[in-house]
């Protein structure tokens, strides 16, 4: 959200992957890890989930992510009508979900009442 200009401070960088692209980030940031990729749930979130803090960033990588909303599990975006942007930042192409899709999903109000 930062990244496309919302008023927010971030306090971390997550990164939203499928499993296999976890494992692929932890291979790729084994020296930063903090916590191992491995399988987590609880009420809110089920996903393969990892810490990792990059120059004193943390990095949560979170693989296959899954939320419980309306009594059931779902994906964080609906994957078919989910809208990708790519931000350019000192000249590399980052994927982002479009602040029009954070907030069809809830999650951007969610995030600036955090913010509160």
């Amino acid at each position: 959200m930062a990244l496309q200009g919302i008023d927010v401070t971030p306090h971390d960088i997550d990164i939203i992957t499928d499993r296999e692209g976890a494992i692929r980030i932890q291979e790729s940031l084994k020296e930063y890890n903090v916590v191992p990729i491995s399988y987590s749930s609880n009420e809110k979130y089920d996903s393969y989930f990892g810490t990792f803090r990059v120059k004193g960033i943390k990095v949560e990588v979170m693989g296959d992510l899954r939320v419980f909303r309306s009594g059931k599990w779902s994906t964080l975006q609906n994957p078919s009508t989910v809208e990708i942007t790519d931000i350019n930042l000192e000249g590399l192409s980052i994927p982002t979900v479009s602040v029009k899709s954070q907030n069809e999903s809830g999650y951007l109000n969610e995030r600036l009442k955090r913010k509160e």
